[in-house]
């Protein structure tokens, strides 16, 4: 990726009176950025990855999180999607 990413901290929000998980996110410091807080609703984009919290692996014995899941993504050709939508949007309105 060129850069480094290091797991700082990993959160399990669990449902009340329940060990399912509601939510889980992670701290991570990135050197160029510093600490950013990556959620289930809030990737981190940075020198065009984009992460997303996907997951996590518990211990079966305890429950207790033992390591937390990135999805990553890297689209370079995101901007050219969004041109032909646009054109595709643009050229409906023009023909009616």
């Amino acid at each position: 990726m060129g850069f480094e990413m290091r797991l700082k901290e990993f959160k399990v929000g669990r449902y009340q009176g329940t060990m399912r998980a509601a939510s889980y996110e992670s701290l991570v410091d990135v050197p160029e950025l510093g600490e950013r807080l990556i959620s289930m609703n809030e990737p981190l984009k940075h020198a065009g990855f984009t992460f997303y919290q996907a997951s996590f692996q518990s211990d079966p014995a305890t429950g207790q999180p033992v390591a937390s899941v990135l999805s990553v993504n890297h689209d370079p050709g995101r901007g050219l999607k969004y041109l032909g939508s646009l054109l595709i949007v643009l050229g409906a309105i023009h023909l009616f």
